[in-house]
């Protein structure tokens, strides 16, 4: 049995279990995906419509009038299906995914040959995280998925900010300090870093033996 302290790194966890969702529920996965990723594209595209009927209105241009606020219709009803569609779908899949999770990680206890590791805390530990915590797990694809869909749409806002002048890309910096404040948080809790204006404090484990 492998020590405690040997965890795989962000990557091959993400990978592990991106590929147990995908080996439990493959077509759900799919079509979660698919839709998480796209419903944030009509919402970026809706800035296009309103330049383009924008410049129709000062143009006096009744056909680019029509147009863009067809597609401005259009924009706004497919964002609001696809949002709906999305979150059906995830539902369902995050249904399925924390029954495959829970199934697969009782699997894993069931496979360990002898009793040690119901004998020493710190694995009994790690159990019953996982045991507690499988609700969690399945919240993982929905935000991984989200976080696609904010990069696409992203890249099409930054592409529309290109296409009127392309000095305007350098807005995107100012997403910058937000983004890596976010990740430096995400990235201290679990190490154990305290943040600031918290006090750093011990937490036992469950099956940690009593102080004496």
């Amino acid at each position: 049995m492998s020590k405690p302290s040997e965890l795989l790194g962000l990557a091959p966890s993400l990978w592990r279990s991106l590929r147990l969702a995908y080996s439990a529920e493959p077509r759900l996965f799919v079509a979660s995906f698919a839709l998480t990723a796209t419903a944030w594209i009509p919402t970026a595209i809706i800035a296009l419509w309103l330049k383009l009927l924008a410049d129709g209105a000062v143009g006096h241009r009744d056909t680019q009038i029509a147009a863009a606020a067809a597609g401005l219709a259009v924009s706004v009803a497919l964002g609001w299906l696809l949002t709906t569609l999305s979150g059906r779908v995830d539902k369902r899949f995050r249904m399925r995914t924390t029954i495959a999770i829970s199934a697969h990680v009782s699997e894993l206890q069931a496979k360990v040959v002898g009793i040690e590791h119901h004998e020493r805390p710190e694995y009994l530990d790690r159990l019953q995280l996982l045991r507690d915590n499988v609700f969690l797990l399945d919240h993982l694809y929905g935000a991984f998925m989200g976080l696609v869909g904010l990069v696409l749409m992203l890249a099409v806002t930054v592409g529309l900010l290109i296409s009127i002048n392309p000095i305007l890309a350098l807005l995107a910096l100012f997403a910058v300090p937000a983004a890596a404040s976010g990740s430096w948080r995400a990235g201290a809790e679990p190490l154990g870093r305290p943040l600031p204006g918290r006090r750093p404090g011990p937490r036992p484990g469950r099956h940690a033996p009593a102080a004496r």
